[in-house]
């Protein structure tokens, strides 16, 4: 990390000019400019951030992003140019950080303070200042504790090292209740967070710390229906809620934890007059007055850093692990997917899966079935240069009462780079974002700005069921069973050059996994779709650093308990 006080960047324009606002009354400070996602009045967004500002009477310089990402560095970049002689960028929260990280990692001469972003990686020119995490989260633990007489919840949006370190406060502070955690793995899906809490409610819950943003809201709705507590995180969900529904929802709310951001706003006050750290953190602790909690204390915490050992500890000890694997239920039919590929809205599996034909059963004497999957940029995001795709365990299975589980194929999983419509079965290969690992069965791609309109598709072979021993030559299932099938397929996100500035923190993409009843061994694919028909289409889920394996089945859910309790998930 080195010291600095600033490292002007002189732009000699005119001072606060239209699109720029000083905070704060008549005293500006027009070295600093401070700004923010979304709507300033948009509780879950810049609102937020705009009234700490102006309470905090910081003096800064501020301008609103907006909504669309694709403005974010234009939109400052005109800000700059006509600010006058700007020293230090301020940019509050995620989103607004992500959608100018590829602007701040190419500028030079320019120092930023990025805000309650929850970092994995401080470039050189950056000093992140965090909420204290671990204080965030015990206050939350000790809120909905005291909330309800039996097991808590927790629901938060990605699971990654910072929530990590949420959720080991959280469970300091939720003293000896049992907890039961869900995550969303995406920022905006109500639909998700009111069938999860719906499942807590089901599961006995009476309170929960949700901290899913807006998602919240739906959560909200399900817990006054079932007589769950909630208790928030982050922003103040009474407050969000109030404009947008029934006021007999929010007596479901106990209070909650929310980030003081005029603490946060003083605190930049004196980073950018006393001189800071770049390359590194700094934190916001209870002590700075950086939670609004009612009235809920932190006493002492113990920080992730200090032992992961009892962080995976504490977590056996208090997690309650009522979801179990992630099995083929979610699969099909899952009314939505974890997030949206970048398609035309006239594809019909766009926003949840999609049973295939005859509800996913084999077609009257067709005698094939092949594996594939698909993966996508998430719709309006935008791609990123260094991340890679890392796919690989695609494997066939399929069952029958005569034959139990039957592994077809353990697939190579390479393809082509497809239309992201499959528009006439168009396809390249851009031989530069590929990469097989043959012996390994493992595949790397990437998904940049010269992929843009093109998805990858990975297949495995044609299976002649009749040869596997599943059909009768007439293509019959023997014994007059009925043929099921799950396809299944590790994946995960990788930096694609190590000598290259990570951008995998930024990466947003989304994968599935299917597979496709064929007429007979040997066919090609027809406009007519008489050659091949989906099995299924399977459910969409968020791709991660961390390995997640992806499902498909045409098992019905009421005979799942029967059907996979002789399924090997283990191998």
């Amino acid at each position: 990390m080195k010291k600095i006080r600033f490292l002007a960047a002189v732009l000699l324009l005119s001072l606060l000019s239209a699109g720029l606002v000083a905070c704060g009354g008549s005293r500006t400070d027009s070295k600093v400019l401070l700004c923010y996602a979304g709507d300033s009045r948009d509780e879950f967004g810049g609102g937020v951030y705009a009234e700490a500002v102006k309470e905090s009477r910081c003096g800064f310089q501020t301008v609103e992003l907006g909504k669309n990402t694709e403005n974010y560095r234009s939109t400052l970049e005109d800000a700059l140019n006509r600010s006058g002689d700007i020293q230090t960028v301020v940019v509050v929260g995620k989103d607004a950080y992500n959608g100018l990280a590829d602007y701040i990692r190419s500028f030079r001469g320019m120092n930023f303070i990025v805000v309650d972003a929850g970092l994995s990686e401080i470039r050189s020119n950056v000093c992140a200042l965090e909420f204290q995490p671990e204080e965030f989260g015990y206050l939350g633990g000790a809120m909905t504790a005291a909330a309800a007489e039996g097991d808590i919840g927790y629901i938060s949006t990605f699971l990654n090292h910072f929530d990590n370190r949420i959720l080991y406060g959280f469970l300091q502070g939720a003293e000896n209740k049992n907890v039961h955690v869900r995550y969303m793995e995406e920022q905006t899906n109500v639909l998700k967070a009111a069938d999860y809490m719906a499942k807590l409610a089901e599961a006995g819950v009476g309170a929960v710390f949700d901290q899913s943003g807006r998602s919240s809201l739906g959560s909200l709705d399900t817990a006054y229906r079932s007589g769950v507590t909630v208790c928030y995180g982050g922003i103040d969900l009474a407050k969000a809620a109030a404009e947008s529904k029934d006021a007999a929802l929010l007596t479901a709310i106990a209070g909650g934890v929310q980030k003081n951001y005029v603490s946060a706003m003083k605190a930049v006050q004196k980073m950018t007059g006393a001189g800071f750290e770049t390359g590194g953190v700094s934190y916001l602790t209870a002590k700075d007055g950086a939670f609004l909690a009612g009235g809920a204390t932190v006493e002492t915490v113990n920080l992730l850093a200090d032992s992961g050992a009892a962080f995976v500890s504490l977590c056996q000890e208090k997690i309650v692990d009522d979801e179990g694997l992630y099995t083929p239920q979610y699969s099909v039919e899952a009314t939505y997917h974890e997030a949206i590929p970048s398609c035309a809205d006239t594809n019909d599996w766009k926003y949840a899966p999609r049973a295939g034909s005859g509800n996913g059963m084999k077609p009257y004497g067709w005698k094939g079935i092949g594996i594939w999957s698909t993966i996508y940029l998430q719709q309006d995001q935008k791609p990123v240069s260094n991340t890679g795709i890392e796919f690989q365990n695609m494997k066939l299975w399929a069952y029958t009462r005569t034959t139990g589980w039957v592994l077809l194929e353990h697939a190579n999983p390479t393809g082509s780079f497809y239309d992201e419509n499959f528009s006439s079965d168009t396809h390249k290969n851009f031989q530069s974002n590929f990469i097989n690992y043959g012996e390994e069965k493992r595949t790397r791609i990437k998904l940049d700005y010269s992929t843009i309109g093109y998805n990858y598709h990975p297949f495995g072979s044609q299976i002649d069921l009749v040869a596997a021993g599943l059909l009768n030559d007439d293509g019959s299932v023997i014994n007059g069973d009925t043929l099921y099938i799950l396809s299944e397929m590790d994946i995960r996100l990788c930096v694609w050059d190590a000598a290259q500035p990570s951008d995998i923190d930024e990466a947003k993409y989304v994968a599935n996994i299917g597979a496709d009843w064929w007429r007979e061994k040997g066919l090609f694919w027809t406009p007519d779709w008489n050659s091949n028909k989906d099995v299924c289409v399977g459910q969409f889920r968020t791709i991660t650093k961390d390995w997640k394996r992806l499902y498909m089945t045409n098992v019905p859910a009421s005979m799942y308990d029967e059907i996979f309790s002789s399924f090997p998930f283990s191998e």
